[in-house]
């Protein structure tokens, strides 16, 4: 009717415009969103360009500006930095759990850690540092460069090789290089050092009231163990049949609790029994036993105990002549040249 008031209510005005707003607001985020994606695509998105536009380091176009100004209020600032950086994925960055770490050459693998700042699934670089001392392919298997990632973190496997040479600590350096999708953190290399398990020790054996020196070198080569006694000019232990090879041991036996070594079958020389109508060999048995009065049982650095000395006559027409006598003994672990301990003889059997 014409006379009838036709106004909008006022309660629907007041929605109409929120729902203009709504959609406005709605507008700006896909722009917006559309301004993000576009700088992606123009390879503008990044934390270090938005950082040099702000201030002034590099030069951009109005147009790549526009796009790089998130929030849309007209300037490239700071606001428009922390908009980017809420909307993106960080990049993984890459580092080795440790610096360093240390193993012993009997053991078969040593396992280097490296971790990712978020999950990664690629692959990561790494290469040989100059710290490296240890010599590829012979006192470690050769290494590929490379390892497949798939998570936070991976193990870069390094594969000893045990000899039987007697040499000083030796490491290996891994370094993180660059590859694609992560970044290098901060501890971007790592030591590995790796202790010797072949060792020589230096001693006094102490039988009928005099003092002999000697030297016992026990090697390594995973399950198999060699050990030889060499003699100072004493007449005890004279020069072996091979120069400088040392008198082989029938038997050794390392633990934490005791110490067991003997070698029979060392000649004593003529002159000292010729008058007995017969020639004679000798063993010798050292043993320290852990807790026992005046032994001493670090497998690290020193052992003290009890030796046993046994003449025995080569004819068993003389086997009423064996004696045997009793005595100490004392040896020390010759340093190497290293200033990281060395691991307990036992850990290294």
């Amino acid at each position: 009717m014409r006379g009838k008031d036709q106004r909008v209510p006022k309660a629907w005005s007041s929605f109409c415009i929120v729902l203009l707003l709504c959609l406005g607001a709605a507008i700006t985020l896909v722009s917006h969103q559309s301004d993000f994606a576009t700088a992606q695509t123009d390879n503008l998105l990044s934390e270090t360009t938005i950082r040099d536009a702000i201030i002034g380091r590099v030069d951009l176009s109005e147009f790549e500006r526009e796009q790089l100004d998130f929030n849309q209020d007209g300037q490239l600032d700071v606001a428009d930095l922390v908009m980017f950086l809420k909307q993106i994925e960080p990049i993984p960055k890459a580092a080795f759990e440790s610096y360093t770490s240390r193993t012993t050459e009997g053991s078969e693998t040593a396992a280097v850690t490296a971790f990712f700042s978020r999950a990664f699934t690629g692959t990561l670089n790494y290469s040989l540092g100059t710290v490296t001392t240890a010599t590829e392919g012979t006192d470690f298997a050769s290494l590929g460069g490379t390892v497949s990632v798939n998570g936070t973190s991976v193990d870069i496997s390094i594969t000893l090789v045990d000899d039987l040479d007697l040499e000083a600590m030796e490491t290996v350096e891994l370094v993180l290089e660059e590859g694609t999708g992560y970044e290098i953190g901060t501890r971007s290399n790592h030591t590995l050092y790796i202790d010797e398990n072949d060792s020589t020790w230096h001693g006094t054996m102490a039988l009928q009231q005099r003092a002999m020196g000697f030297a016992l070198t026990i090697r390594r080569d995973g399950s198999t163990a060699e050990a030889d006694l060499r003699g100072y000019d004493t007449g005890i232990i004279p020069e072996s049949d091979t120069p400088d090879a040392g008198w082989p041991m029938q038997n050794l036996e390392i633990s934490e609790n005791s110490f067991l070594a003997h070698i029979e079958n060392i000649p004593v020389p003529q002159e000292q029994t010729s008058r007995l109508g017969t020639t004679f060999t000798r063993s010798l048995t050292f043993a320290t036993v852990q807790g026992k009065d005046d032994t001493i049982l670090d497998t690290q650095s020193e052992i003290e105990g009890d030796i046993t000395m046994t003449l025995v006559p080569d004819s068993a027409a003389f086997a009423h002549l064996q004696r045997t006598v009793s005595g100490t003994f004392h040896m020390v672990k010759a340093p190497v040249q290293s200033n990281v301990p060395e691991a307990a003889l036992h850990e290294a059997q």
